[in-house]
């Protein structure tokens, strides 16, 4: 019988795991095999789940490995591998690890070449499945919205504007106002002036000439 494992870390298609996890736990860490392909390859190689990564012996790291490169062969259906039907070979594999980093990078660049819809949001650095675009995906990084200082310059520059408008119309300089804080008293009304009387009293009517009596 091989010797158990006893390390902490151990190597598993170009991946270092944790020896201190469970096996269907150890194997989720490689990039490429989901919790499902986890448990199927545990189930192909005859091992317990729960079982420690560290104390599994040399062979049945080799088997795990085995079946990885080859999961069609191993009794892995087609629906679980990552890549069926390659753009170079036409065959259907799983890629894992940097050999899966390798093949979406060269993805990626074949619909850049050939300048398909994809590989135009890709140049554009924008989402490329019909993301909204709006709040997410921003270029400057700035949500959308209104700051609170350009609020408060806005009105601030309003006042000036209106002034100066009145200016203009009539010659005189507006007279501005300033608002009031919050809670302080009313201001009082400015004293009026009555204004003066403008109709004169009327003229007396003048006197009537007086008639003379013939003799």
């Amino acid at each position: 019988m091989a010797e158990r494992r006893l390390e902490e870390i151990v190597r598993l298609m170009d991946t270092d795991l944790d020896g201190s996890k469970s096996l269907e736990m150890a194997l989720r860490e490689i990039k490429g095999i989901h919790f499902r392909l986890s448990r199927s390859i545990i189930a192909v190689a005859g091992m317990e789940p729960e079982k420690k990564l560290k104390e599994i012996s040399e062979d049945e790291i080799k088997k795990i490995e085995n079946i990885i490169k080859n999961p069609l062969q191993s009794g892995i259906p087609l629906w679980m591998i990552n890549r069926r039907k390659d753009a170079e070979t036409g065959a259907d594999i799983h890629l894992v690890s940097n050999d899966l980093d390798f093949a979406r990078k060269s993805d990626i660049d074949r619909m850049k070449k050939i300048r398909t819809w994809k590989g135009a949001r890709h140049i554009l650095g924008q989402p490329v499945r019909g993301q909204s675009t709006r709040s997410s995906f921003r270029v400057s990084g700035m949500v959308v919205g209104v700051s609170r200082k350009a609020v408060k310059a806005a009105a601030a520059a309003a006042p000036a504007e209106g002034a100066a408008v009145a200016t203009a119309a009539t010659g005189k300089p507006a007279a501005v106002t300033t608002a009031a804080k919050p809670g302080a008293a009313p201001a009082k009304p400015a004293a009026t002036t009555k204004p003066a009387a403008t109709t004169a009293p009327a003229a007396k009517p003048a006197a009537k000439p007086t008639e003379t009596k013939k003799k």
